[in-house]
């Protein structure tokens, strides 16, 4: 009987000590949950932080394309209108040159 309650002793300790591992493992897995939890989340702000700077940055090389086109038909707007301020220099300066001679 005494030999009973030793092995009921031993057996009621080790089920405390199982019930404690179980809950150990328990709380273990619960702050993995979390922590997966508040790594998604970490993720998924940058990646919209990271979609946002490049929705920035297309916005930006789409407004550097509109000012390049720009810039390209300014300047080809002042080509012409030099070649035609050479053109008529010229006109002039054979027209002085013939009056001359």
């Amino acid at each position: 009987n005494e030999e009973d309650l030793h092995d009921f002793g031993n057996t009621a300790k080790q089920l405390q000590e199982l019930e404690q591992t179980v809950s150990g493992v328990r709380l273990s897995q619960e702050r993995e949950r979390r922590e997966e939890k508040y790594d998604v989340e970490q993720l998924n702000r940058r990646i919209k932080q990271l979609d946002e700077a490049v929705a920035v940055l297309e916005t930006a090389q789409h407004r550097e394309r509109v000012e390049e086109g720009y810039m390209k038909q300014k300047l080809e707007d002042l080509e012409a209108k030099m070649t035609s301020m050479v053109s008529q220099l010229e006109t002039k300066l054979t027209d002085s040159t013939r009056q001359i001679s």
